[in-house]
Parts: C-alpha cells; structure tokens; sequence
C-alpha cells in the first residue's frame, strides 16, 4: 500500500504534517533547558550541524516543492541557531559561536546558489542528507564520553526518535529518499542520547 502512496495522499500529508510538529517539538525542550538549567553534556558540534541542516531542508523544501520540510525548518533553524550561540553565551565564546553561525548560513546560500546555478539540484539534495546523517552523532558520542550530562532534555531526545521515525514513514510514502534515508543513523544516535543520560542521572543520584 505504502508503494501507491504520494506527496498529494492525505495519509502522507498527515504523515509529513506530524513529522513537521514533532521536528518543531524536539528542538523546544533542550533549547529551554540550556537557558533554564545547564548546557552540560550538550555538544556545541551537534546544534551547529542541525542549524545547518534544518537551514538546508528549508531550501530543499522549497525548491523541491515539500512542504513539510518549509513548516518543520523554518522555526527549527532558527531555534537551533538560538540554542547554539546560547551554549557558547554560556561558555564565554559567544564571538566566536555568532562568527560560526554565519559562517554556516554563508555556506548554505552558497550551496543553494551553486545548485540553482548549474540546475543541478541534487547538489542540495546531497548537502541536506549529508548534514541529517551526522548531525546526532557528536551528541551521541559525547553522551558516551562525557561525565556530565545535565544540560541534556532527555525529553528533547525522546521526540528526536519519534521525530526521526516519522521522517522515515513520510519519506518512504512520499518516495523520496533523500528524507527517509538519514533515520538509519538519526534512530539509534538518538536513542544512544537518551540511553545513556538517564544512566548518567540514575548514577548521579546513586552518588549524591
């Protein structure tokens, strides 16, 4: 059944619609608690590729005519953007988090110019699944590595791997890989994030 499905089925709007919401709710949560909390644990890398990547999606959403990815991508740069400059705020690097930024959103208008220019718009396609297959994985591994992991929203994380398997079954319903194929690597960094920081609280608590 999946296989007759298309972007203009209502089972894959709502499919693209909740995939939209939940992308927009998984950002909320870690950004709210690096303001309100800690920015423990949280890694700076991961918030700089998920700017990126949500800025990149943006544009593939519009150019490719997806309009799930323009609702999930426009708030989420920007919150993502927000979270990464608040986390070098609160590390005293702010110059160079803001200088980072826009060295990002300079690269993306690039990208999108280069792709346009050539017509070749697989160039942005790449560039967007390229960004989504690694943005979790600097969080994971310091999830891993680090001692403290204060800063994390365990709920941010748990939305993250609801969000990254909606994203498959709307990718795979809509037909287009470039949007379902990321979720093999986003799925299991994700869970990895959310595995080993409720054992970092438990063990913080066991030591108080």
């Amino acid at each position: 059944m999946i296989a007759t499905l298309g972007l203009s089925s209502p089972i894959t709007q709502a499919a693209g619609i909740l995939a939209a919401g939940l992308t927009i709710c998984r950002t909320v949560p870690q950004t709210y608690r690096v303001v309100r909390i800690s920015n423990e644990g949280v890694s700076s890398a991961t918030w700089l590729i998920t700017f990126f990547g949500n800025l990149t999606w943006f544009c593939y959403g519009v150019f490719n005519n997806v309009p799930a990815e323009w609702y999930a991508n426009l708030p989420c740069f920007i919150l993502a953007g927000s979270t990464f400059v608040l986390i070098h705020a609160r590390r005293n690097t702010l110059k160079r988090g803001v200088f980072l930024a826009i060295g990002v959103t300079g690269a993306t208008a690039l990208t999108v110019t280069i792709a346009e220019a050539s017509g070749h718009l697989v160039i942005l396609s790449f560039v967007c699944v390229s960004a989504a297959f690694v943005m979790f994985l600097p969080q994971a591994y310091d999830a891993v590595t680090a001692k403290d992991l204060t800063g994390i929203s365990i709920t941010a994380w748990c939305l993250g791997m609801a969000t990254a398997t909606m994203w498959g079954v709307f990718g795979i319903m809509a037909h287009k890989p470039p949007v379902y194929a990321p979720v093999v690597i986003q799925l299991p960094a994700c869970t990895t994030v959310v595995v080993k920081t409720v054992l970092n609280r438990r063990h913080i608590k066991a030591t108080l």
